[in-house]
């Protein structure tokens, strides 16, 4: 599955939307792919939810951990 470029000519408050609709059917071919092996519906969703937000808490600590290496380097000169 191929998910499509952002359009070069959007207005970065649209990004977000736009966003959603590339990754959407890539999302709903996971689920269904899970669904199809056996897992249910709620299941796929939650752990979907989940991982999203794994993903989201690690990136947020790593661009802090970054932000404080990059600090202590400007301090030490």
């Amino acid at each position: 599955m191929i998910i499509p470029l952002p359009p070069a000519d959007c207005y970065p408050e649209d990004r977000h939307l736009l966003c959603q609709h590339a990754v959407e059917l890539a999302v709903q071919n996971v689920v269904a792919s899970a669904v199809t092996v056996g897992w249910r519906e709620d299941e796929v969703l939650g752990a979907i939810s989940a991982v999203t937000d794994h993903l989201a808490l690690s990136k947020a600590a790593n661009d802090e951990l970054i932000a404080f290496l990059k600090e202590l380097k400007r301090r030490a000169g």
